[in-house]
């Protein structure tokens, strides 16, 4: 097995790496656990939806609670793929952080329709296709993939002030707030020192929402203009826990469930995957017209930081 390890006290390129890395504004390799790059052979290609699923009990709780953790296993492995694959292809929307004056890979989005560099079988297409086969299941009518995003909080990397992620989702029109319903895919364990999902569990729906901040519409659909900050003195009134979970573990939460997360104060990044669906299948339309919003702000984020980097 070919593998990378940050642990390896034997290996004489993880520092090489790391720093070229580093430099690219990618994640380096010194993460908690192994990373293991050879392909995966097709018995680590299948996600495995466990057969004591119970589908009216997990919408009873999904309903009351705003969340549930889904009964689905994911191959580390296969998610290792889908992740490298990800992270160094030139096609996602990239967006980085400045962390102690360099750039560092925060986030990247629409990438499911990365296409393999051979013929093995392409990581997210088993992972997406089983998603919205336990969510349909779930919430009892066909889910599509609606969003795609793969987070990277590196080591002080910031967290996300309180929101709600409906009213950015039904911002171009395609889907009510509480239409949208999303997964998460710990890439990496999550826990309170590199800053694990944080969630206010409720009974939350149309007539049982948190109010929002009013936004200008005309605004940067990414910073001022992003609808679905909750007003401080509401999210201080309201119960939140911590979501600290293992690696490959799955949770599905509701468009109008309020959440947030903290600094990452530990030494390694930490991933995870959010996969939002929609009964209805507006993708590409959601795509395009963030696109317009977004072009007349930032035309191209990686473009714009490539460019500054000194020749």
């Amino acid at each position: 097995m070919s593998a990378i390890s940050a642990n390896n006290p034997d290996s004489d390129s993880d520092s090489g790496d790391d720093a070229l890395l580093e430099m690219l504004g990618l994640p380096t390799l010194s993460l908690s656990t192994e990373i293991d790059i050879s392909a995966p052979s097709h018995s680590e290609t299948s996600c495995v939806i466990s057969p004591s699923l119970d589908p009216s009990s997990l919408l009873l709780e999904y309903e009351s609670k705003g969340i549930i953790k889904l009964p689905l296993h994911v191959p580390r492995k296969l998610l290792n793929a889908a992740t490298l694959q990800t992270t160094f292809s030139a096609h996602p929307l990239k967006t980085y952080e400045t962390i102690n004056s360099q750039k560092h890979l925060t986030r990247c989005e629409k990438f499911v329709d990365l296409k393999s560099s051979s013929d093995d079988t392409v990581p997210w297409s088993s992972i997406i296709s089983s998603l919205e086969e336990i969510s349909s299941a779930v919430l009892k009518k066909p889910q599509h993939i609606f969003k795609e995003k793969l987070n990277y909080k590196p080591p002080k990397g910031k967290g996300f002030a309180p929101h709600l992620d409906g009213p950015s989702l039904a911002i171009t029109g395609q889907g009510e707030e509480g239409s949208f319903a999303t997964i998460m895919l710990s890439i990496d364990p999550m826990n309170i020192a590199n800053g694990c999902l944080e969630v206010s569990r409720g009974n939350w729906n149309s007539s049982n929402k948190i109010s929002t901040v009013q936004v200008d519409e005309n605004g940067n659909p990414d910073r001022e203009g992003r609808p679905g900050e909750i007003h401080s003195e509401v999210a201080e009134g309201l119960e939140w826990e911590y979501l600290e979970c293992e690696a490959g573990e799955a949770y599905m939460f509701s468009s109008l469930l309020p959440h947030k997360s903290g600094t990452n104060k530990s030494q390694f990044q930490r991933r995870a995957i959010f996969i939002t669906l929609s009964d209805e299948d507006g993708r590409e339309e959601y795509y395009r017209k963030m696109e317009e919003k977004r072009r007349v702000f930032k035309p191209n984020l990686e473009e714009e930081w490539l460019k500054s980097v000194p020749k």
